[in-house]
């Protein structure tokens, strides 16, 4: 039998485990082979906030061919925001410095990994070249327009704007997904994602985005961010009835949990989801001036009067959980409460907990952990606050996970507010010493808790100079404490 008489099954599930590149091969190989690979041509569909992005989505998951390969859709919803046009002319000028700068940047950094690579200094002629680049680098980003040329521009950036809100209310985004959901028999993996949260935006690389001298990045309303593009979605998928097994949402607003609208839709769209990520967006971001105290009020209330412990309680069959969740870092220490996030949710199968950003009592944690004892095999904790002392919290679980394999500590960990210790070396790109002595605690337990570092006169020594974090000879330098 040929390659070409296979049964297009087995073509099918070769195609499966083959790269981009073997699949157009393959297609150039003969007819049936053909007919088959072109269903993997696409395994991801990416879409941007634009009418032309939805269409070409569309017509991807309408093609009879082409709808059996995407296994996942991408959905960036970043969005440009209506400027005024000397607004319009001051972000081109900043983002035109930022683009020169990162330009020169990168030659820099080439021309760096050049020399070392050569172990030696560079040739005159080599010099010289550089050089050169590093001029086009420095004036690559700063093109000179004529008047006529930046209205134009600025027309066009305007469009895309208005865009960008239309093809929401005009249910464009609706259709558009739920012709994805419908059509895209493979389709598992849903990924929403914002100003590069979950993965990076590719409206660098579109004619129409470069046109506008303005790359979105981020939504429209700080405060809302991913909102009504998430809600499209989660309408469409309740009309599709779809429901994705990976869920990941990259900065988008905790008001998603508390929407009517979707009081139907939401436990239908969460019914199948295995793994979980959710970077949440709120209103202490670097682009938001100042915090907002209204916003944060809203933003704790999501999480004190129950929505999003009833969003968490609609995940009936998760195996992986991340949630990172910004807290206020305005001098009173808010932070949404571990409690209201779990509460005492119970899943079956799952087998990674992975929480940044939250505080936590003992009692709440502990009893979270123990609940999972029997299929918990991965726990990651960054940036917590803890209500007790670190001696009264991790000795309740320590030692009773016995399917844990791997434990990580990032970030700082607060206790009682006043302490905390560093759990991450940046200066030497690794965790510290005192965090794996803790990982290694949590995964094998002991005795007793390792105390925390003290100096000479025996008091704590929360902040450990780099110097007395320097691992031995002998000991990994790694952040993972494995059973």
């Amino acid at each position: 039998m040929s390659f070409s008489e296979l049964p297009a099954e087995l073509i099918g599930l070769i195609c499966e485990n083959c790269s981009m590149k073997q699949i157009k091969a393959l297609r150039l190989t003969c007819q049936s082979l053909r007919n088959v690979a072109d269903g993997y041509l696409f395994p991801r569909i990416v879409t941007v906030m634009t009418r032309d992005s939805m269409d070409t989505a569309r017509l991807i998951a309408e093609n009879s061919r082409f709808c059996k390969g995407p296994t996942a859709l991408g959905f960036q919803g970043d969005r440009l925001r209506p400027l005024e046009f000397e607004s319009w002319k001051a972000k081109v000028a900043k983002e035109s410095r930022s683009e020169a700068q990162r330009a020169k940047e990168e030659h820099l950094e080439l021309s760096r990994r050049i020399s070392m690579g050569q172990a030696r200094s560079l040739e005159p002629h080599e010099e010289a070249r550089w050089q050169f680049l590093e001029s086009i680098a420095d004036a690559r980003f700063r093109p000179h327009y004529s008047d006529s040329e930046l209205r134009d521009r600025f027309n066009h950036y305007h469009n895309l704007a208005l865009e960008g809100t239309q093809i929401i209310t005009d249910g464009t985004v609706q259709r558009c997904m739920q012709t994805a959901f419908e059509k895209c028999p493979r389709l598992r993996a849903l990924d929403f994602t914002l100003a590069n949260e979950i993965f990076r935006q590719t409206h660098r690389g579109m004619e129409t985005f470069r046109r506008g001298l303005v790359i979105p990045f981020g939504d429209m309303d700080p405060y809302q961010e991913g909102l009504k593009a998430m809600i499209a979605i989660i309408l469409a998928a309740a009309d599709a009835q779809f429901s994705p097994q990976t869920l990941r949402m990259g900065r988008v607003t905790s008001h998603l949990v508390n929407r009517a609208d979707l009081s139907e839709a939401m436990p239908q769209f969460l019914a199948n989801v295995e793994n979980l990520e959710w970077f949440l967006s709120g209103p202490h971001f670097d682009n938001v001036p100042m915090i907002n105290s209204s916003e944060t009020r809203k933003f704790m209330t999501n999480f004190r009067e129950g929505h999003f412990l009833k969003f968490m309680e609609s995940t009936v069959n998760l195996r992986t959980l991340v949630i990172e969740v910004p807290w206020a870092q305005d001098g009173d220490g808010r932070r949404a409460d571990l409690s209201n996030v779990v509460g005492s949710v119970s899943w079956p199968h799952l087998r990674g907990f992975t929480i940044s950003g939250l505080s936590a009592g003992s009692t709440s944690l502990a009893n979270f952990l123990l609940r999972h004892a029997g299929t918990l095999e991965c726990l990651e904790m960054n940036d917590i606050q803890l209500h007790e002392e670190w001696s009264d919290c991790f000795p309740r679980f320590a030692g009773k996970l016995p399917r844990l394999k791997e434990v990580r500590l990032g970030g700082f960990f607060v206790e009682q507010v006043n302490n905390f210790f560093a759990t991450f070396d940046y200066a030497m790109g690794r965790s510290t010493k005192y965090s794996r002595k803790v990982a290694k605690y949590i995964t094998q337990g002991g005795k007793e808790f390792p105390p925390p570092p003290v100096d000479g006169e025996g008091e704590r020594m929360l902040d450990v100079p780099i110097d007395e974090e320097t691992t031995s000879d002998n000991e990994a330098p790694s952040d993972v404490a494995g059973a």
